[in-house]
């Protein structure tokens, strides 16, 4: 049914068990674990494999060829304006779909989620237009990514201190599995266009630049916006006492 799909498991196993085995290894050391804690983490760890091995599977047969075509395309029509204002559309309707900013949002209680949602979204989009340019014009990414940078720094010495962590962790949202195979697909379409060995070196560092949209735009927002701060809200995961009061837990939540 899914073509490669067996690969795609493999891939998700060797992404999400370094990480599982260093949470588990933490929580029988350093930071103990309670025991509803930790069948709330492995029932929620073989689920993070198994959706991420489909939702990759659908992306190489869906969004990735999507993607390529729809770059090329727009760049024989031989139109920068119509190429710009499609690509920052693309970069903010998928920056939007994105499952990680929607966690983040939820966890920030001193912005509404629509405005943080809008100003990441946006500056993803606004970047991806940087990038375009910067794949069709050929400039130097070490410049570029230097002068963003920056400003980066700079701004972060003015807008309030919680908003500082926010911002960076804002721009890691951007390497989802949603925007990357979108943005990374797209760049490789607009460059095969111009058929030089240069322009495929030119799609490197896409995301690297577009992640820095939203950590421009975050900290703006601390400079403009009226809150007392990007605070995280506390999380507390569901009490269960056994594993099948897990499992219930799961089944309740999972149609959401």
């Amino acid at each position: 049914m899914f073509p490669g799909l067996k690969d795609k498991i493999q891939e998700s196993l060797r992404s999400v068990a370094p990480v599982a085995v260093i949470v588990l290894l933490l929580g029988m050391t350093l930071t103990p674990l309670p025991l509803d804690t930790l069948v709330l983490f492995l029932a929620g760890t073989v689920l993070l494999v198994l959706g991420m091995s489909l939702f990759n599977a659908g992306v190489d047969m869906s969004m990735r060829v999507f993607g390529e075509a729809m770059g090329a395309a727009l760049t024989r029509r031989r139109s920068i304006v119509l190429l710009l204002i499609v690509c920052f559309v693309i970069g903010f309707l998928v920056t939007i779909a994105e499952p990680d900013l929607s966690v983040l949002a939820n966890q920030v209680s001193s912005i509404p989620n629509s405005v943080l949602l809008l100003t990441i979204s946006v500056g993803v989009g606004l970047f991806l237009v940087f990038a375009v340019l910067r794949i069709l014009l050929g400039v130097p990414i070490s410049w570029l990514l230097a002068g963003m940078y920056a400003l980066v720094f700079i701004l972060s010495i003015f807008v309030p201190n919680d908003f500082v962590p926010l911002a960076f962790d804002s721009g890691g949202v951007t390497t989802g599995p949603i925007t990357v195979p979108f943005i990374l697909a797209l760049g490789v379409g607009i460059a095969a266009i111009r058929g030089d060995r240069r322009g495929v070196e030119d799609t490197f560092g896409l995301v690297a630049i577009c992640s820095v949209g939203p950590i421009l735009t975050v900290l703006l927002l601390g400079l403009l916006y009226n809150t007392s701060g990007g605070d995280y809200a506390a999380f507390y995961s569901a009490a269960v006492s056994d594993s099948a009061q897990a499992a219930r837990e799961f089944a309740l939540h999972l149609p959401k």
